[in-house]
């Protein structure tokens, strides 16, 4: 099985600047990927869902103002000068229909049926609604109050009918906006939480990376150290660096374990051709 102190200095660093590096990137494409759906997010709120609220907030206001023009005109009997309320209640309507086409459009695309058929129920609604107004003003204008009230209870329903599906259209469409800025500050705490995990990583990374350097050079030294302070007893052959390792420091030490037997075999010979020459020069003088 491969050991940290099997390796060189070069790669122990090589591997964790790799893992640093690997990590990185993993948290960084989950980082952005959060942003993305982050951004997306906030897109489909501008593009999508307030265009949504917006036309249903212009329905609503056109449909009452088809019903006001339409009240109008019958209170006035279509008197002169204010004889306008169908031509204002047929623009209207065209924009009530115009607003409704656009509508449904945007909701097809972006595939919100439940949305879609709140919408479908206010469209079946508009033209009974609107076919209502106009007869009830002819009536008023044509036959008198007598014959338009017959028809009045009937339009106030219809117009009811109309602002209470547009009102859960609406309410529908607030629960889906609320709903989309939930997910859309979820997805900024993520990003953040991620950003924040990958700045602690690579600095624990860091950190590890120069303990083990520090820590390998500091036992290599404090050995190293050991042995120097007892070189002078020349009889202990077992003054050697502990060395266990293979990375740089290592090799360094096992050149020095090199040179101390050397050293200790060459006292050894001097001392062996010393204790010769002494014997030698006693027997000559004997």
């Amino acid at each position: 099985m491969l050991q940290m102190k099997n390796l060189t200095i070069k790669v122990k660093t090589a591997i964790l600047v790799f893992i640093a590096i690997v990590s990185f990137i993993i948290l960084s494409s989950i980082s952005l990927t959060k942003f993305d759906n982050t951004i997306k997010a906030f897109e489909s709120l501008e593009t999508d869902t307030l265009p949504v609220m917006s036309l249903a907030m212009e329905i609503k206001y056109v449909s009452s103002k088809i019903q006001q023009s339409l009240t109008d005109i019958s209170a006035t009997r279509g008197a002169e000068g204010f004889d306008e309320g169908f031509d204002e209640a047929e623009v209207y309507y065209m924009m009530l229909e115009g607003n409704i086409a656009a509508l449904k459009i945007l909701l097809e695309q972006n595939n919100r049926q439940e949305l879609l058929k709140d919408v479908k129920k206010v469209e079946r609604l508009i033209e009974p609604f609107y076919s209502t107004g106009k007869n009830m003003a002819a009536l008023y204008i044509s036959d008198g109050p007598e014959a338009g009230n017959q028809f009045i209870a009937k339009f106030d329903i219809q117009a009811g009918r109309i602002q209470e599906a547009i009102e859960d259209f609406e309410i529908h469409t607030r629960k889906e906006l609320n709903s989309e800025v939930s997910q859309f500050l979820d997805d900024v705490k993520s990003a953040k939480y991620i950003i924040l995990v990958t700045g602690i990583l690579v600095c624990f990374l860091s950190l590890a990376q120069g303990v083990l350097l520090i820590r390998n050079i500091n036992k290599a030294f404090a050995n190293l150290n050991g042995v120097i302070k007892g070189l002078h007893i020349r009889s202990n052959k077992s003054k050697v660096v502990e060395n266990d390792g293979k990375d740089e420091v290592s090799q360094v030490l096992t050149n020095l374990n090199q040179y101390i037997v050397r050293i200790e075999a060459q006292i050894q010979k001097d001392m062996i051709a010393s204790a010769d020459t002494l014997l030698t020069m006693i027997k000559i003088e004997r």
